[in-house]
């Protein structure tokens, strides 16, 4: 019998081709070592990009302070890639459709929503394709910025599971909660609950466990003033307030999830939503980790952390 169960965690990889596959490469060629891969929310992006049929044959498409021209479909199919591996959606199209869309709101966020749902859809079946027969545990979970039509794409799927509103079983000794709300955001955001709605629905979740003392909760927004929840302080307008040349920062956890945390003292809890604050911390005997993100800038980031009986036996950080 197994001494440890290994778990990767990621974070927040918002829809970017390229850092999802380096995370499918790592665990095909075994670089963790890890039975079960966490993916702690948030997996959808947030802009399209149009690709813009040109007159003349051409393409143009504008993103990141450039412009690109294409002259071939192998040099559009790079734009795409390029769009697509920042986390951003490419759509092909004409200048009078642009201008459609500009002027209809709602087509516009149907349009987002099939892009998000489409591409959560490619990741599923990417990852049945390449470690469906691994034998390693997957599970992807929404966030707060995730619109609600990803799940029932995950749901279909065989291998890959969303462990949002189950007791997940990891191994022998140890169970898994899930939660992929946010305490209220700035900007409304899809999934959110109340600080006195998170609290109470973490505890509730909890009573379905048999030791909560061996559990990890995967919650994606981290506890309030953890470490693990600093992030730019905002203005009415949303934008990052300065001082003196420096952005003023301040914890924007849950107050909800930290109460809980304190009162269950699960063994282990893992978190994502405030990418500009990576790390490890406790709430009482429960260590957390947000595993930070960078996945926009192709860059991979996660914890490694094994689990023994009764006790966290170890963890590192790791990017790739």
């Amino acid at each position: 019998m197994a001494k440890h169960v290994r778990c990767y965690l990621c974070s927040d990889l918002h829809a970017a081709n390229r850092t999802y596959r380096k995370l499918l490469n790592a665990i095909k060629m075994n670089v963790y070592q890890a039975q079960v891969v966490l993916i702690a929310g948030d997996l959808t992006g947030k802009a399209i990009v149009p690709i813009v049929a040109q007159r003349n044959g051409r393409y143009h498409a504008a993103f990141l302070d450039q412009e690109y021209i294409a002259e071939t479909e192998a040099e559009r199919q790079q734009i795409e890639n390029m769009i697509s591996d920042i986390g951003y959606y490419p759509h092909v199209t004409t200048q009078e459709e642009v201008e459609m869309l500009n002027g209809d709101a709602e087509k516009m966020s149907e349009l987002f929503r099939q892009k998000m749902i489409q591409r959560v859809g490619d990741w599923v079946a990417l990852a049945e394709e390449r470690i469906g027969g691994s034998g390693v545990q997957f599970y992807m979970m929404p966030g707060n910025d995730d619109d609600e039509g990803v799940d029932e794409v995950i749901a279909r799927s065989s291998y890959v599971k969303n462990p949002v509103g189950k007791v997940v079983q990891l191994d022998e000794w140890h169970e898994m909660i899930s939660f992929d709300h946010a305490n209220p955001t700035p900007w409304h955001t899809p999934r959110e609950w109340s600080e006195e709605e998170y609290y109470e629905r973490v505890v509730t979740a909890a009573r379905g466990l048999k030791q909560v003392n061996r559990a990890v909760f995967m919650i994606h927004v981290p506890p309030y003033d953890s470490g693990l929840d600093t992030a730019p302080e905002l203005d009415k307008e949303l934008r990052p307030r300065v001082t003196m040349g420096d952005v003023l920062r301040i914890p924007v956890g849950s107050k909800g999830v930290r109460r809980a945390l304190q009162e269950l003292q699960p063994l282990v809890s893992v978190h994502g939503h405030v990418h500009e604050a990576p790390g490890q911390s406790k709430v009482g005997r429960t260590v957390c980790f947000n595993a930070g993100s960078e996945a926009n800038q192709g860059i991979l980031r996660g914890f490694v952390f094994d689990l023994g009986k009764d006790k966290l036996e170890r963890s590192f950080r790791v990017q790739g």
